[in-house]
């Protein structure tokens, strides 16, 4: 019987879900697992050869990831003897992870990460289908950028560089920022 596992960390941005996901890979080295780790295409950030936590700068090695996920099907297809930890970071990307069952089915174990809701405060559908799939899901909060309060929406502000926060220049997605923010926080900012 396989003991293969799904593991989904969800959460709004900065919640520490890739922090998660970098512990899991460094366990699986420590324990002398196979492990590897992916970024899908659409995920733009940084340099595309590395998962990179914000807050702590840590690095660990990603392949680039197609929006449906074949090659990780492949490669757990081919290392069928080889009990391998598959990580995804940012998960929210893809569009399909029809090939989850099939991975865990042959021994291989899936640790995710993707946002719980868009900035519209919408569920992102793969994030909701990687929920009914998982073993384990752990909902990750970060602090409110605005009040302080646990946050668990992705709000978006369009702007000239200059973060409507605190002033300072902000460069982040082609003078956009988003920021981790309350229920409350959320819909007041709505509303403007």
């Amino acid at each position: 019987m396989s003991s293969a596992t799904v593991t989904l960390y969800t959460g709004c941005m900065k919640s520490g879900k890739t922090i998660c996901l970098i512990q899991d890979y460094q366990n699986a080295v420590i324990n002398h697992k196979r492990v590897l780790a992916y970024k899908p295409k659409l995920d733009t950030r940084g340099d595309k050869r590395f998962i990179l936590s914000r807050s702590t700068k840590t690095m660990i090695p990603a392949i680039e990831l197609s929006l449906d996920g074949k090659e990780l099907l492949i490669d757990a297809s081919l290392s069928k003897a080889i009990p391998t930890l598959y990580i995804v970071d940012e998960a929210q990307f893809l569009n399909d992870v029809s090939w989850v069952n099939a991975v865990v089915a042959m021994g291989h174990s899936l640790s995710f990460s993707s946002l719980s809701n868009d900035k519209d405060g919408n569920s992102w559908k793969i994030t909701s289908v990687l929920t009914s799939l998982a073993d384990l899901i752990i909902h990750m909060h970060a602090r409110c950028d605005f009040c302080g309060n646990p946050a668990n929406f992705n709000l978006f502000q369009p702007g000239n560089n200059q973060d409507n926060i605190s002033g300072q220049i902000v460069i982040e997605s082609a003078s956009n920022k988003y920021y981790p923010v309350c229920r409350s926080c959320w819909f007041a900012h709505q509303r403007k």
